[in-house]
């Protein structure tokens, strides 16, 4: 890859912080910060019933418990709600979607899954395609239509991962019996398999999702063209994501190649998911906060473990990242 490596942050201010979006912080600080990248902090709000102040506060906390630094974004939540507020980029979701209307490759939809016969199997069965509806807020919804049996790749080439393969972990790096104050136990063995990324994948859109909503029927944007849309005004070319994030990757790259978006040819990187009870991390699912007060070399130590990395050597961000760059870096 020629050109800078440019990435994101992009948490969503809907729920407090768990372990399990630290963890992809960090992995994304890394992969950025080792390959000489451009890093931005980029708050994604768009599910604005869900906003609640607290959440920024707590994303700016945690990311200083981190010690994670960053090249553009807010800097606190003042300037995140008066400059960097998604609300400020609506023109551009919009002329997105203009674009993709004249186009031709999106149609108004009416339907529901509480329609008799408009999905099968969880895919929408294009019950609208042919109707000519017009978008009416509350009303209908906008869907991008996907072709049958086009295969999207979805997948990396910066680095080899196959030396994340070699050799075991060794769980008493400095790390026995340090469960941190959440009730998540970083230690516990069982969730310190080395990290597995998704290699390059072949994902056909048209049997997974159909023809899945680009603008929803609030007159809001859907996450993938709005996330779409903000990585292309930032120039970014390496996301880094949980690997249930596969299929929205693929997504976001059949609209880029639609758009003629330089995000066409971005990386990715998928990571493992935690999980805690059986369940994965996440905030629907009401995961356990990360507790700020317990500081940060848990943290480190954790990645530093599922990297393949030596724990005891990984105290701080500044270690982590040199013991990275060393097995990782160019």
């Amino acid at each position: 890859m020629n050109q800078k490596i440019t990435s994101r942050i992009a948490p969503t201010p809907s729920g407090f912080l768990h372990a399990g979006n630290v963890y992809n912080f960090l992995l994304t600080y890394l992969f950025t910060r080792a390959f000489d990248g451009i890093l931005y902090l980029r708050i994604d709000d768009y599910d604005l019933p869900r906003y609640r102040r607290q959440y920024v506060e707590n994303i700016f906390r945690v990311l200083d418990m981190l010690g994670i630094d960053f090249d553009g974004g807010p800097g606190g939540v003042r300037e995140f709600e008066t400059k960097f507020s998604s609300k400020f980029r609506l023109g551009a979701y919009e002329n997105t979607l203009k674009t993709l209307e004249q186009k031709g490759v999106c149609y108004a939809c009416e339907c529901s899954h509480s329609m008799k016969n408009s999905f099968k199997n969880g895919i929408y069965t294009r019950v609208c395609a042919d109707k000519n509806l017009k978008f009416k807020k509350d009303k209908t919804a906008m869907r991008l239509s996907t072709i049958d049996g086009a295969e999207i790749l979805v997948g990396q080439n910066l680095i080899n991962f196959d030396a994340l393969c070699i050799g075991s972990i060794d769980a008493a790096n400095g790390l026995k019996n340090s469960a941190n104050s959440d009730g998540l136990n970083l230690t516990d063995e069982t969730a310190f398999e080395t990290e597995k990324f998704t290699q390059t994948q072949s994902v056909n859109l048209a049997q997974i999702l159909g023809d899945f909503i680009v603008w929803k029927k609030d007159d809001t944007p859907a996450y993938n063209l709005a996330s779409l849309v903000d990585d292309e005004i930032l120039g970014v070319n390496l996301l880094v994501r949980g690997e249930d994030l596969l299929a929205c990757s693929a997504v976001q790259k059949y609209e880029a190649q639609i758009l003629g978006y330089g995000f066409e040819n971005a990386n990715f990187i998928h990571h493992g998911l935690l999980a805690h009870g059986g369940k994965k991390l996440s905030k629907s699912s009401r995961a356990p906060a990360v507790s700020v007060t317990d500081g940060a070399k848990i943290h480190y130590k954790f990645a530093a473990i599922k990297l393949g990395l030596n724990a005891s050597k990984c105290d701080t961000l500044s270690n982590l990242l040199e013991m990275f760059k060393k097995k990782f870096g160019r």
